[in-house]
């Protein structure tokens, strides 16, 4: 068997190892090329119409990047920034890594 002809078998036997592992592939539950007819799930789209309205609502805010943020000032976002300390997660306890990494709830 010529190399390129072996490549391609073994790239199709990859890619139906795939769907069967992916549950088939086909999103309307018709038959993929291994049998397997358990339909693709496909969550809902979000609903994109609230993305402005909803943060917006409470007055406090007024945009969706950081300076829109009514309760975080410029000098908590300045105070905020990484001094370039490397923390090792294994010698921390879960409290001492949070107050490490997020010193403020915010």
């Amino acid at each position: 068997m010529k190399a390129n002809t072996l490549i391609s078998v073994c790239l199709i036997g990859l890619l139906n190892i795939g769907l069967i592992s992916c549950g088939g592939g086909a999103g309307t539950g018709a038959s993929s090329a291994s049998g397997n007819n358990t339909p693709q799930y496909t969550p809902s789209q979000a609903a994109w119409a609230t993305f402005s309205i909803k943060p917006l609502a409470s007055g406090i805010n007024t945009s969706h990047d950081p300076d829109g943020i009514g309760w975080l000032t410029p000098a908590s976002w300045q105070s905020a920034q990484w001094n370039g300390t490397v923390y090792n997660p294994e010698t921390l306890t879960r409290t001492q890594l949070a107050a490490a990494i997020c010193p403020t709830g915010d």
